[in-house]
């Protein structure tokens, strides 16, 4: 049986039987009943001849799925099934639908894969280990559930759902010294023998499913100083990055280094042949090549750079674009040499670094069959409120393309080379504790514009923002033809599977007003979302004496999580425009909860439970906005309370405090029903675990209470106390 069909029969089966009570029965063409017919047609077909494409003929008493290939038939019947969702019903007007994807490739990911643990064996150490963050512990606890590994992480249901959402790609964290068996990292340990079969089953359960699986890397990843490797090889020794002090580069003037990477890219090709391809970083992230975290232009010189270490002597006089097309050269011709069917995707992730954008010197320089991959919305300028700034992440807000994107994707169509983009479809970094910002109008626009510019792929997530929910649905809405003009009449098919078509206009509305409060006011600048204590948001504690320290990064789990000290996130808004920008994001969403709320009343059975699952992300998203504001408003009130020397002015701030206490007390509690009744919220896939849940919301009401039961009373008692004496 071809590739899909199985999985496309057992699951139009399955869905036929828990939705509608319909038993099936496989059988040979039958007369005079009704029928279902998945035919595989081969060179027969006379659709498009894309990957995954179909066509469904409904009949009075017969419904015929066809396509080139089994998965163009599994794709059918999605199609099918989503039909007869959006109807309630099993029953659909004669027609003949065809469809065909707009784009050859959507990557996508699990959202219960780690990544600072490698997926296939449970290797934790370097370089995937991730136990500090710029000196300060982490906790990342990973790979210690009685599933774990690829079987787990990409069971087969996680497959069909990936699949279901229109996914013909996945991609998992690769390291190629340990993957692999070479001259300069022999793997003495076995490594490769124990993870190379995991992956190459992995490659083919997902082909069942048409999925292809990418490995990405980040090469050559950097090895710790300490590390015995570098007393057989200090030649290998490259420069030091700030924020990862124990680990080196390994150094590409070294000719053994860009040997290896050729060597290993062939050794892991040939053994899993299954692979689709791969996806590079090659700026930023990671230690991997000596000029990675080093800008030319940077004020103090290449002196400073070299001085400190950051910067090797033997690299420092050459151009790093070099030596980014060196490493993606080497990475290029030994997967080649492996395999000659496989995709090569260099990402332009902070190639900036390097070139004013679109880079294209460096564009020059990379293989001809290499594909560019372009951050879609990173560098455009942009504004919240009456505050302008530049966005240099993955935002919903946006839509994109940036300048910087289309400079790529200008070059590659001139060089006659498609190009790739990497956004996100879930979340992002503007709020990574919720499944999806349901801002889906966003998703829409996107896709319409990524469609228009002929984009050939685009990957959907990074290691969080991967959840598959109502927001890669939608996605996938958007990537097949035909495509209509109105977004919304998109929308309102995807939302009547999941409310019903009543309130699914209703609950378009509610996404359209929230994400036209997202875009006039959320303040995404990087420190913001990088270090704002929105994601742990009502579990975040508050504490009433000074503890001197800068927030915790908003993505991972640290043994402590207090601080006060606002200065790495408030940059460009100062605390009254985060404040002003949290109070109107309240407002927005506020109201489209009303809206939301008010359609209860009228949905029933699945679609309410549904629209309940709704509100919840959308009040969650509020508390947390309420939490970002009231922490801002809690700190200065507290920190002019123990700055103040007139009592007067010290109470004034007591009551302010007490106030916002307050305010925050009832935020959290607000905040429990909604994650004992949703447990995708509170969870971050990059930090591997919640960042609030009962357990912690708990335990900071806990905190409140303490303040304002015994720490603001005994304050205001000891300066009444000292008003007397």
């Amino acid at each position: 049986m071809a590739p899909g069909v199985e999985v496309a029969l057992s699951d139009l089966r399955a869905f036929l039987e828990a939705g509608f009570e319909i038993q099936v029965h496989a059988s040979g063409k039958g007369h005079g009943e009704k029928q279902i017919c998945l035919s595989v047609v081969g060179d027969h077909w006379s659709g498009s001849k894309t990957e995954g494409a179909f066509r469904i003929r409904i009949e009075q008493m017969s419904v015929q799925v066809e396509a080139a290939t089994g998965i163009g038939v599994l794709h059918g019947v999605f199609h099918l099934e989503d039909l007869m969702r959006e109807r309630g019903a099993p029953i659909l007007r004669p027609d003949v639908i065809e469809r065909e994807p707009v784009f050859q490739r959507r990557i996508h990911r699990s959202t219960l894969s780690p990544f600072h643990v490698e997926e296939a064996a449970g290797y934790a150490g370097a370089p995937y280990e991730r136990r500090t963050f710029f000196g300060n512990p982490i906790i990342y606890e990973a790979y210690g559930e009685e599933d774990a590994g690829l079987g787990g992480y990409y069971a087969d249901h996680i497959l069909l759902g990936l699949a279901r959402h229109g996914f013909n790609g996945i991609w998992i964290r690769g390291s190629l010294r340990k993957l692999t068996k070479t001259k300069l990292f022999p793997s003495n340990h076995g490594y490769p023998d124990k993870a190379l079969p995991a992956i190459q089953d992995l490659c083919r359960r997902a082909s069942q499913y048409g999925i292809g699986v990418y490995l990405y890397f980040n090469e050559p990843m950097g090895v710790p100083d300490r590390d015995p490797f570098f007393q057989v090889h200090p030649e290998a020794r490259g420069s030091r990055v700030r924020h990862y002090q124990e680990v080196r580069c390994l150094c590409t003037s070294d000719p053994d280094v860009l040997e290896y990477l050729e060597e290993g890219m062939a050794y892991l090709y040939s053994h899993v042949p299954e692979l689709a391809g791969s996806i590079l970083i090659s700026a930023s992230e990671y230690p991997s090549h000596c000029w990675c975290h080093v800008r030319p232009g940077a004020e103090g010189g290449l002196e400073g750079f070299v001085r400190e270490g950051l910067l090797c002597e033997r690299c420092a006089d050459r151009d790093p674009r070099d030596i980014v097309a060196e490493v993606i050269g080497a990475l290029h011709k030994g997967m080649k040499k492996g395999k000659t069917d496989c995709e090569l995707i260099a990402w332009n992730w902070s190639w900036n670094l390097y070139e004013p954008d679109p880079q294209p010197e460096l564009l020059s320089r990379l293989p001809n069959d290499v594909i560019v991959m372009g951050d879609f919305e990173r560098g455009m300028p942009t504004r919240a409120l009456d505050m302008e700034y530049k966005n240099e992440e993955y935002s919903l807000k946006l839509i994109g393309p940036s300048d910087r994107f289309e400079g790529v994707r200008k070059r590659q169509r001139e060089n006659g080379m498609p190009t790739f983009a990497k956004l996100q479809m879930g979340t992002t970094h503007e709020n990574g504790t919720v499944p999806y910002l349901p801002v889906l109008q966003s998703i829409g626009k996107k896709h319409r514009v990524l469609s228009e510019l002929g984009v050939a792929g685009i990957m959907t997530c990074w290691n969080f923002g991967n959840m598959v929910c109502v927001a890669t649905e939608a996605a996938n809405a958007f990537s097949w033809t035909p495509q209509y003009e109105s977004v919304d009449y998109v929308l309102e098919h995807v939302a009547a599977r999941h409310v019903g078509r009543e309130i699914a206009p209703i609950l378009v509305g509610a996404w359209q007003m929230m994400f036209d409060g997202l875009v006039e006011a959320f303040p995404g600048t990087n420190p913001l979302t990088y270090y704002s204590p929105m994601t742990r948001g009502p579990a975040f504690p508050w504490t009433f004496d000074r503890v001197n320290k800068i927030f915790p990064p908003s993505w991972l789990t640290v043994p402590d999580a207090r601080a006060d000290d606002m200065k790495n996130w408030l940059s460009v808004f100062g605390p009254d425009g985060v404040r002003r920008c949290m109070a109107r994001l309240d407002t927005c969403w506020s109201e489209a909860i009303s809206l939301m709320e008010e359609a209860l009343v009228r949905a029933h059975g699945s679609g309410k439970i549904a629209l309940e699952l709704e509100i919840g992300v959308a009040k969650m998203c509020v508390i947390q906005f309420r939490s970002t504001g009231g922490i801002v408003d809690f700190l200065t009130a507290r920190d002019g309370y123990l700055d103040g020397s007139e009592k007067r002015i010290k109470l004034a701030y007591l009551d302010r405090l007490e106030a916002a206490v307050r305010e925050e007390r009832e935020n959290a509690i607000e905040a429990l029903p909604l994650v004992d009744a949703d447990p995708r919220l509170g969870f971050h896939a990059e930090g591997h675990t919640y960042l609030f849940n009962r357990e912690l919301i708990e335990e900071k009401i806990r905190q409140l209470d303490e303040m304002l039961e015994t720490r603001i009373p005994e304050a205001k008692q000891d300066l009444q106390t000292r008003g007397k004496e």
